[in-house]
């Protein structure tokens, strides 16, 4: 009796091993999910695709793999994967972290597939989770910009500055000043002023902001020379029409004697062709020869600049015309310096 009794426990141990032994050798859907991951950091993404599919169709609960699937039809069928994540947002009981990733992926096929509107929707569902993900506000940020829709961009930018001071490079000026241009556009003068001098109270400025300023200056010929000369030192190049105007500002306010100090700070603060060019002519307009000639030598050694020694030749001409062609020549050869 008792020996039957072994004999079948025994028989009944030995299948449940052989059972065991043999579901053991399949992998479990962790494995897979694991397989599936490691193929797209190598960028197997056909075997990716099929171990997925094939983790989907034993388990349509498995939200990450539902998730990764819809990233992989991004590239080959947005609007299925629009479809696939869009039914996955909607599962109950999702977590935080997993409902951000799905509106990411969301605002990510959106983009892709140009509904800006819908992408803005997604990314601002993401910020509702976390309201200081870089990637997030920097999305929304470039995307405000794109559509020029500067307050909003400006917003963005100022919560980047807030959240990551340690980010040096910041376009809160470029955005500041552009802002001031739509209010300028609605006839907003306060508001246009006041974005403009915002602009230029941080440490990386859009360069137009000082133009700007400057020509707002009517009475304060100080403050035009130092916004002026602010903006050329930043600007580098693309300033020479920029010079006309303000010499012309300058000359309808009868304060032509200030072009030469201008000039002179100008090149106080960087070497500066077509500064150097115009300040040369000024001094040999008002026949003071010795004064350009110092002007000349006090650079001609420093640097090998052609413009500085058609300057030298203008010293020694004294036919007007000659002398203007020289100007010009020196002039359209800053132009070339772009």
């Amino acid at each position: 009796m008792h020996y039957y009794f072994y004999l079948v426990l025994i028989i009944i141990l030995i299948i449940v091993f052989l059972i065991f032994n043999r579901t053991s050798k399949k992998p479990s859907d962790h494995q897979l999910f694991s397989n599936a991951l490691n193929a797209l950091v190598n960028n197997e993404k056909k075997r990716a695709y099929e171990i997925l599919k094939q983790i989907i169709s034993k388990d349509s609960s498995h939200q990450e793999a539902y998730l990764l699937l819809g990233n992989l039809y991004r590239e080959k069928n947005i609007e299925k994967a629009i479809r696939i994540h869009q039914s996955l947002v909607i599962r109950p009981n999702l977590s935080k972290e997993f409902k951000f990733q799905v509106h990411k992926s969301l605002a990510l096929d959106y983009l892709d597939y140009d509904n800006i509107e819908k992408a803005k929707k997604e990314l601002s569902n993401c910020l509702s989770i976390r309201p200081r993900e870089y990637w997030v506000l920097n999305q929304l940020k470039n995307l405000s910009v794109e559509q020029k829709n500067w307050g909003d961009a400006l917003i963005y930018e100022e919560k980047i500055l807030k959240f990551f001071p340690e980010n040096k490079e910041t376009d809160a000026s470029m955005l500041n000043y552009f802002l001031a241009k739509d209010f300028q556009k609605k006839d907003n003068y306060k508001k246009y002023v006041y974005h403009l001098k915002k602009s230029i109270s941080y440490a990386n400025v859009y360069p137009k902001a000082f133009r700007d300023l400057c020509l707002l200056q009517d009475n304060s010929l100080d403050k035009m020379i130092e916004y002026f000369v602010n903006y050329v030192t930043i600007q580098k190049n693309d300033f020479v029409d920029d010079c006309k105007l303000i010499e012309q500002k300058l000359f309808d306010m009868n304060a032509y004697h200030q072009i030469e100090n201008l000039y002179r700070q100008i090149l106080d603060s960087n070497f500066n062709s077509f500064a150097f060019n115009r300040l040369t002519d000024i001094l040999l307009e008002k026949n003071e020869k010795d004064k350009a000639n110092e002007l000349i030598q006090s650079v001609i050694h420093e640097m090998p600049n052609p413009i500085i020694r058609l300057n030298q030749i203008k010293l020694k001409v004294n036919d007007l015309e000659i002398r203007k062609s020289l100007s010009i020549l020196c002039n359209e050869m800053v132009i070339d310096e772009k």
